[in-house]
């Protein structure tokens, strides 16, 4: 394949590889089109060569491509200002890839693709980038060295000499064979090529493809040891104001933030990224515990992991204005017994720790400063202010919760202590809980009715725990209502919930417990919504229960009186179950071990790629490479007492045989016989290179004074026939030319070979270390006596035809 075909190809690759990586990560059909471009701007500028875009036109439509990106930049969002700049690399490169090529477009359009290669790595944060990344590296150093050769083959082919026919001699049977072409053999930037040879050769292949690997695994060891440091302040776009309650309502997961429209769930139930990893033990015995046991033991139908509580209905949407009421920072291990919940969080924007139950004691790994609090009304667990470090990081965590119940418990609580009843009661919280808008009083004669059907079966008046789990079934179990991810509406004058209620009866979990909340408040029962994570897998590589967002789930924490006085909350949920374990299934189903595999990289990724910290590499590399290095100088000084007491300590060991049969005698012995023998080997071969080495340097010496007289003497000669060697010719082309022009003017066949074979033995000597006899240098001596007899007899012949 002609190298300019394997140039094309491979430039042309790399662009359209970092088109589908922005693609990708954009999730926009934009910069696909670059691949689109590409073939055609080949097509019309390469293969055909029969269209392409002038200068100006170019101008032109890059003050165009400014333009369009300045309105994006303008009318966009945070996430379009970023996006703009991206297109507006996409459009330059379109451009570029349309226009007459030389060297200048073909490095434009390599900058333009590695732009948009590193802005992708600003829109995603998934495992496959890195994939991606590795593939494009190779790629594009693959690219940049054939088109390395590609600039060498340009100046070879401006270079090259045309076809050089001799002729017979006159008057001499001689005939002479007449070069057909002259293949340069130069160099230029590094590279020396005969023409007559391939460019892409296998050792070309090999000499890439290694050099590309080392320079990726160079990357690796830079990228582990360059500290995670960021200096400076945080970039601004200028539409960053925090939300209501900080962190939690700025880059957050949807359905996590402190205001969560009514139906925005949806948006993350089909995605089936991974969120969260735990396992749990006993704090005692340190014994693993099932996460699908302890939850059934504790009262709920599924693992749940609590996360933010949403206290108040306005507008189709819930908010979460009197979350934080006051903090209480939580102890970082509990000295009683427990269950210790160990979790791996992946960034989601927010400082919330999802936990199962009620947390006693939390502490986050690797970190000193930032303690978690928990929040006295919701008994939402999130990371503290001190020493923030940014949401956007994968983190561990271990929560201790109550130890595991001997029995099922028949119904999941969480009590409310007396201290925690005061802050209800000064905060006026329960009655926030009650507030039912005007908006959706369509409620009220719904509860009305079910509560007085419900009275009429059981004969007596309802408790409230009875209430509630009377408006729970009639929305899970009545089979009135269906489970599903779409978000249709059917009237759109009406609340989304008398909306679901009435006239569609169908959705997720959102509204099926939203319905139920609001119910609840209905019927006089303070009620609140919580937004977490129920279900999830069992990973069959590591053995963690793990999370995705698919498994993101809303369901009611009511708040009740037990028979005996005491309040707690009651958790209930409307949402029908295999139902939703049906869409749950379809979405991503049992892991797989491929899909557990898919997983563990994109943990990996996440970990120690995308997320790694300071902290993480203080812990991980730093800590452990200077523990080495004390603890090999401590052995080495504990053992020997330095190097003196080394060498002691291993001869000593030829005084005492009785220790040639120990263990650490057979080590210094070892040692000892390596010592020896590298010893051995370093005065042999040293001596002996070195007397060889003189004896063929000064052979040398002499041979290629000798050389380099008759090549000197050869110029001289030569250049009273009016030729002189060129400095960009080699010797073997400056042969070809004086033997050309001699066949011209003499008839001796042995004076024609001599150029030729003169120029092999100078490279044989000077380059292959070859040793010229006394006997061959007498007979160059001769032949160069004849051409300079013969040279000097034809130059007086044609001065006297002159005259």
């Amino acid at each position: 394949m002609p190298l300019t075909t394997v140039f094309h190809a491979s430039l042309y690759g790399t662009i359209c590889l970092a088109g589908f990586i922005l693609g990708r990560a954009e999730g926009n059909f934009i910069p696909y089109l670059t691949i689109l471009v590409a073939m055609v701007g080949y097509m019309l500028t390469e293969h055909y060569k029969k269209w392409m875009v002038t200068v100006p036109v170019a101008n032109a439509l890059g003050l165009v491509a400014f333009l369009v990106a300045a309105i994006e930049f303008t009318v966009g969002d945070r996430e379009g200002k970023l996006l703009a700049g991206a297109h507006l690399v996409v459009y330059l490169n379109w451009i570029v890839l349309l226009q007459k090529k030389t060297n200048r477009q073909y490095w434009a359009m390599a900058a333009l693709s590695l732009l948009q290669v590193a802005v992708a790595s600003v829109l995603t944060n998934d495992s496959w980038y890195g994939g991606m990344l590795v593939l494009y590296s190779v790629v594009a150093m693959w690219s940049l060295a054939i088109f390395s050769l590609h600039q060498a083959n340009q100046q070879f082919e401006s270079g090259r000499r045309e076809p050089v026919a001799r002729t017979p001699l006159a008057g001499s049977s001689l005939s002479i064979t007449t070069a057909s072409v002259i293949m340069p053999s130069e160099t230029w930037s590094t590279i020396r090529h005969d023409g007559s040879a391939r460019w892409v050769t296998p050792r070309f292949i090999l000499g890439v493809m290694t050099i590309a690997s080392m320079s990726l695994m160079l990357s690796g060891v830079f990228f582990t040891l360059v500290p995670r440091v960021w200096i400076g302040p945080r970039l601004s776009l200028g539409d960053e104001a925090d939300g209501p309650v900080g962190s939690l309502g700025r880059n957050t997961m949807t359905g996590f933030t402190s205001q969560v429209k009514l139906g925005s769930l949806g948006e993350i139930l089909e995605n089936s990224t991974p969120v969260l990893q735990v396992r749990l033990f006993d704090s005692e015995t340190d014994r693993e515990i099932d996460v699908n046991q302890y939850c059934e033991r504790l009262g709920y139908a599924e693992p749940l992991f609590r996360g933010i509580v949403l206290s108040r209905y306005e507008s189709s949407q819930w908010l979460a204005d009197v979350v934080f009421s006051s903090q209480d920072p939580l102890p970082r291990i509990l000295a009683e017994p427990a269950v210790r919940q160990e979790y791996v969080l992946e960034p989601v924007g927010t400082d919330l720790l999802f936990v199962i139950g009620d947390v006693r004691a939390c502490d986050l790994d690797g970190s000193e400063r930032r303690r978690v609090v928990k929040h006295t009304t919701t008994s939402v667990l999130t990371r503290d202010s001190v020493g923030r470090s940014g949401s956007a990081e994968r983190i561990g965590y271990t929560a201790y919760s109550a130890p595991m119940p001997a029995v099922v418990q028949p119904f999941a609580i969480m009590p409310v202590s007396s201290r925690l009843w005061q802050e209800y009661l000064s905060r006026n919280y329960l009655e926030d809980l009650l507030i039912l808008n005007d908006d959706v009083a369509a409620i009220r004669p719904i509860v009305e009715r079910i509560l007085e059907e419900k009275t009429r079966q059981v004969g007596s008046k309802l408790t409230p725990v009875q209430q509630a789990v009377a408006l729970e079934s009639w929305l899970r179990d009545s089979g009135n209502f269906k489970y599903t991810l779409k978000q249709a509406r059917v009237d759109l004058t009406v609340d989304p919930v008398i909306d679901f209620l009435i006239n569609r009866k169908e959705g997720h979990c959102e509204y099926f417990n939203t319905a139920l909340a609001l119910m609840l408040r209905a019927a006089g029962i303070p009620s609140r919504l919580v937004s977490g994570f129920k279900g999830g897998d069992t990973n069959p590589l590591n053995g963690r229960f793990e999370v995705q967002q698919r498994h993101a789930h809303v369901w009611v924490e009511a708040f009740l009186t037990e028979p005996n006085g005491k309040f707690f909350w009651g958790t209930f949920d409307a949402t029908p179950v295999a139902e939703r374990n049906t869409e749950l299934e379809t979405i991503g189903g049992k892991m797989t071990f491929w899909q557990a595999m898919s997983s563990e990289i994109s943990m990996f990724w996440s970990r120690y790629v995308v997320n790694v910290t300071l902290n993480d590499q203080e812990q991980g590399v730093y800590g452990p490479l200077r523990d080495w290095v004390a603890s090999l100088g401590g052995q080495l000084k504990d053992r020997t007492g330095g190097i003196q007491s080394l060498l002691y300590g291993l001869f000593s060991i030829l005084a005492s045989p009785k220790e040639w049969l120990t263990v650490g005698g057979m080590l210094r012995l070892l040692i000892i016989l390596v010592l020896f023998t590298g010893l051995l080997y370093v005065l042999k071969y040293g001596i002996k290179l070195s007397l060889k080495g003189f004896s063929k340097y000064s052979q040398k010496r002499k041979v290629e004074r000798k050389v380099v007289e008759f090549y000197e003497r050869f110029q001289k000669v030569i250049a009273q026939a009016g030729l002189k060697r060129d400095e960009a010719q080699t010797q073997r082309e400056f042969a070809l030319q004086v033997t050309h022009k001699l066949s011209q003017r003499l008839h001796d066949e042995s004076v024609l070979k001599l150029p030729e074979e003169l120029t092999e033995l100078f490279y044989k000597v000077r380059f292959g270390d070859d040793v010229v006899d006394a006997a061959t240098a007498q007979s160059l001596d001769d032949r160069l006596d004849r051409l300079e007899s013969l040279l000097d007899t034809n130059r007086q012949r044609h001065h006297a035809s002159k005259v």
